[in-house]
């Protein structure tokens, strides 16, 4: 579910409620899968309805934002298409996918990795192996801000490679001249502390929940 909004002069009279209850009654007739959503943590009128209609809140992530960094970098190879199936099969092994619930970034939507995902990332020249293959890395663009700032879509590697690997990743936007690189990153205190160390700084105070509700 994305982008259900009610205008100001018609909010509390029960219209996202009517209109939240009537996708899931749609769903549950015609549907399959699972329904996520994401919605601000300041927005305890949706996590109340969410819990009333069965949703479970599955994961938090905290939006980070820091400088590029003009150094040299060499440790990042572009991903070709015929590689997108082995990038996939390797993200889904790496050890940080769990510290992101096991989803990825799509742009302020959450999603399980697929083979579609990594195709459409290498064929905007937004992937990259790391390391000869010990990393992988992909990204976003933020359109919404003028410069497109990047934002990580999915990131592999081992635990303790991870600082090294977000270094790099400030040098890579550096190079490529992507303001203000950034990840919203999963509400872990392993994760948090590597951004920290490596020059990331919380760029909002509103964290983002993620619900989803199962058959």
């Amino acid at each position: 579910m994305e982008g259900l909004r009610v205008h100001p002069d018609f909010q509390g009279k029960g219209i996202a409620a009517h209109i939240h209850e009537f996708v899931l009654a749609t769903w549950r007739r015609i549907g399959g899968g699972l329904i996520r959503l994401a919605t601000g943590s300041y927005n305890v009128k949706v996590h109340k309805l969410c819990e009333r209609t069965g949703f479970k809140r599955i994961a938090e992530f905290i939006p980070y934002r820091g400088s590029e960094l003009i150094e040299p970098v060499n440790n990042f190879r572009q991903l070709s298409l015929a590689e997108a199936p082995e990038a996939l099969e390797f993200v889904l092994n790496s050890p940080t996918l769990p510290l992101s619930h096991g989803l990825i970034d799509l742009g302020w939507v959450w999603a399980d990795p697929q083979l579609k995902h990594i195709e459409e990332a290498v064929q905007e020249g937004h992937a990259w192996w790391w390391c000869d293959g010990l990393g992988f890395l992909s990204v976003w663009l933020d359109q919404e801000r003028d410069e497109h700032s990047p934002a990580i879509q999915l990131v592999a590697c081992p635990v303790d490679k991870l600082v090294e690997l977000l270094v790099d990743y400030r040098r890579l936007m550096g190079a490529l001249h992507y303001p203000s690189p950034g990840w919203v990153a999963p509400n872990d205190p392993e994760v948090l502390s590597y951004l920290e160390t490596t020059g990331f700084q919380r760029s909002w105070d509103v964290s983002i929940y993620i619900y989803e509700l199962r058959p």
